[in-house]
């Protein structure tokens, strides 16, 4: 069995995870088909995961970034 330790806080997920893990030998695929109606759903209850940043407006997930100073004499680094 192949474990995660991504959500292990989580036992849910980490059952979910588990049983994607080990597709197409999976005990539970009840987990997995519930999971691909997910979609469909958000579809249906017009819920979508867009940014709330201007979509046309490719440097703006730049912004956000805290740039650090170049090294001033780089090839002793």
């Amino acid at each position: 069995m192949v474990t995660s330790t991504t959500n292990a806080s989580c036992a849910t997920i980490k059952k979910l995870e588990s049983q994607l893990l080990m597709f197409p030998r999976s005990a539970l695929w009840d987990l997995m088909d519930c999971e691909a109606y997910l979609v469909e759903m958000l579809e249906l209850g017009e819920r979508y995961f867009s940014p709330t940043d201007d979509p046309t407006d490719s440097e703006s997930e730049f912004r956000e970034l805290e740039y650090e100073p170049t090294l001033a004499d780089w090839r002793a680094a």
